[in-house]
């Protein structure tokens, strides 16, 4: 999956034989500007990954995206409290 950090980048990857972009670093967006991308381009499935938080992820999701990447947002830590953070993030997706 190539990371992509701008819409010029986006829009080569599937002629060069990509199943999904990255978005990366997703922090640097806003759900908005993350919208008006994706708008003229529905063909890319797009994977925000870097800087998407727990609390954030249902509203990445909502946006558009095929997925989301998450690491330390939701490992960190000791393993009771990254358990607790996807029980959290499961229910918020499923709701």
């Amino acid at each position: 999956m190539p990371g992509v950090d701008s819409p010029a980048e986006a829009i080569e990857t599937p002629s060069a034989g990509a199943d999904a972009v990255k978005l990366f670093p997703a922090g640097r967006w806003t759900l908005e500007s993350f919208r008006g991308v994706r708008a003229p381009f529905p063909q890319i499935p797009f994977v925000p990954t870097g800087g998407i938080t727990a609390a954030a992820a249902p509203l990445w999701i909502a946006a558009g995206p095929v997925a989301v990447g998450m690491g330390s947002s939701l490992t960190d830590g000791p393993l009771h409290e990254a358990t607790a953070r996807v029980e959290e993030l499961t229910t918020a997706l499923n709701r």
